[in-house]
């Protein structure tokens, strides 16, 4: 395993508080429950990313046992943790949080709900996302979880922007005045996280990506409409938003946006990486 560690202070809570960040597990089973099509897709998508088969899988069992032995308080997973809605897949991960001996926060990411060969757009959705909501048992357009007194508020941002009814969801919630984190899976664009994913990926393809960005690079799709700008402000500005876990560009990166706020970026699970941070009390 090759767990990054960040320790950041915070007066916001009066006790340490320790969280593991496990994101793009790309798991890419399938099963004799399945389609030719997903069978198919597992056989293509498998040595993309490894050469041993359940790799992925295993990595995922020992990041959720370290996070379960070394007393962590809880677990948040920011999409891609399956790589395509196969059957098998959703499954797999319905047990495996179910099982989990430790909180746990959970959003999506495009990957989780649409296959390679699918357009990832609004119309797709209707095809996978109810069902892997249905068998995960979670709200994945968006849904807060309690981790030791903090608010875990986690959204769909896959399709790289939020809808107006998403961010009126976390002005309620930033209301009530509670330590607050965010989880979902796109990068919020801060020059810094741009920088590397336009070195992992050739482009910056993130939420919230400036119009001259998203012109030079031709991802109109990944500028801020008025809901997610609102959204970003909300959250760079609000004092008891601590701060945003992600995932989506496969590397580890860690930025600054708003009011003091940190960003996590892990990296990829496939590979047994995850980012374990603790939170300490400021002192006055």
């Amino acid at each position: 395993m090759n767990i990054t560690e960040y320790t950041f202070e915070t007066h916001l809570i009066d006790k340490p508080v320790k969280l593991l960040h496990i994101t793009d597990q790309h798991i890419t089973g399938a099963d004799e429950t399945d389609d030719d099509h997903a069978r198919a897709e597992a056989e293509r998508r498998e040595p993309v990313f490894y050469q041993e088969p359940l790799q992925a899988e295993r990595n995922f069992e020992k990041l959720i046992a370290f996070a379960e032995e070394n007393e962590f308080d809880g677990i948040i997973f920011t999409g891609d943790i399956i790589d395509f809605p196969s059957k098998y897949n959703m499954k797999y991960l319905a047990k495996k949080l179910k099982d989990l001996k430790i909180p746990y926060a959970f959003a999506i990411g495009n990957h989780d709900w649409c296959y390679a060969d699918e357009p990832p757009r609004e119309p797709t959705k209707v095809l996978h996302f109810p069902e892997i909501e249905q068998e995960i048992g979670v709200n994945l357009r968006m849904d807060t979880f309690e981790i030791a007194g903090i608010t875990v508020a986690t959204f769909d941002n896959s399709l790289f922007r939020v809808k107006d009814y998403q961010t009126e969801f976390l002005k309620k919630e930033i209301e009530k005045g509670k330590p607050l984190i965010a989880a979902f899976h796109h990068p919020i664009a801060t020059e810094s996280v741009m920088e590397c994913t336009i070195k992992h990926w050739g482009r910056p393809v993130m939420m919230a990506v400036p119009e001259e960005k998203a012109q030079e690079y031709k991802i109109p799709y990944a500028t801020a409409d008025e809901p997610t700008a609102e959204f970003c402000k909300l959250l760079a500005e609000s004092d008891n938003v601590i701060g945003v876990f992600v995932g989506d560009i496969h590397c580890s990166h860690i930025c600054s946006f708003g009011n003091n706020k940190f960003q996590i970026v892990s990296d990829i699970g496939v590979w047994g990486c995850a980012t374990a941070v603790t939170l300490i009390p400021k002192k006055a």
